[in-house]
């Protein structure tokens, strides 16, 4: 269970954007809620959206691989468990989903990525089509500066207009609050334009030369702020291998993680 919320009440555990706990109490699920390798109580170094196992990524472990251990223990070792397991999560969390059903552990029978990080370039988060969203600077400097978040992003400004106009420049902010200290705000500045960095990481670009072989219904927010190219993308990507007719897509009139 996630140590992130330090309470032993699991409806206080549970309660993120992507929380259906009465569904899931009502229907007698098991919900499991994992920190990502290097955050709250997980072990290991934190990386933003580690890539997968590769050029970009020399070590024997990512996100996918930490999915299929982690299925792979609970069906041993949770005697409730009927042996199949189903993944959801949004935004960032619904980067994870992706990521599991890359050579996917075979008890994991459907996932669900709702307004999933896919591209951080093209069109998720970091940067929509090059232009660099300056409020994601608070994210990655509270995401990355410390294992559990301590470290917050402090402003004396009640006008996010004002504080970005008088900034001038999302380096010189940075450069405020000692953000050359973090590792993946520097391999931001070092990739401002459509390199292999991105490229090679991009989720649809990876899931576009895999099978489709377990049921994913991706959602997608038609109003999402700020994740709104990933879902369609990923979904584009994968629909020319669904043979099996294991893929679908829902699509709605709501902000980012609303639904």
């Amino acid at each position: 269970m996630t140590s992130a919320i330090e309470s032993g009440h699991l409806a206080v555990s549970v309660s993120h954007d992507d929380d259906a706990s009465d569904v899931l109490v009502q229907d007698g699920y098991i919900r499991v809620v994992q920190d990502i390798r290097g955050k709250y109580g997980s072990e290991g170094d934190y990386v933003m959206n580690r890539p997968v196992r590769g050029p970009l990524n020399p070590t024997p472990v990512d996100d996918s691989t930490d999915a299929y251990d982690t299925i792979d223990w609970l069906v041993k070792h949770v005697p409730e468990s009927n042996g199949r397991v189903a993944i959801l999560g949004i935004s960032y969390d619904g980067f994870e989903p992706l990521m599991a059903i890359i050579h996917p552990h075979p008890a994991l029978k459907a996932a669900v990525p709702m307004n999933p990080m896919v591209d951080g370039w093209m069109g998720d988060d970091w940067f929509h089509h090059g232009a660099f969203r300056q409020q994601n600077l608070e994210y990655i400097y509270e995401q990355t500066a410390s294992r559990k978040n301590h470290f917050k992003w402090a402003v004396n400004y009640a006008d996010d207009y004002q504080f970005f106009l008088e900034g001038s420049t999302a380096g010189a902010i940075a450069r405020q609050y000692g953000m050359e200290q973090l590792g993946f705000w520097n391999k931001v500045v070092a990739h401002p334009a459509y390199d292999a960095f991105w490229s090679q990481q991009a989720v649809d670009k990876i899931l576009g030369q895999e099978p489709v072989s377990v049921p994913t219904m991706i959602v997608a927010s038609l109003w999402d702020q700020e994740d709104i190219y990933g879902a369609f993308a990923v979904y584009k990507a994968m629909a020319p291998h669904d043979r099996d007719h294991r893929l679908f897509l829902v699509a709605g009139p709501w902000f980012h993680g609303q639904e």
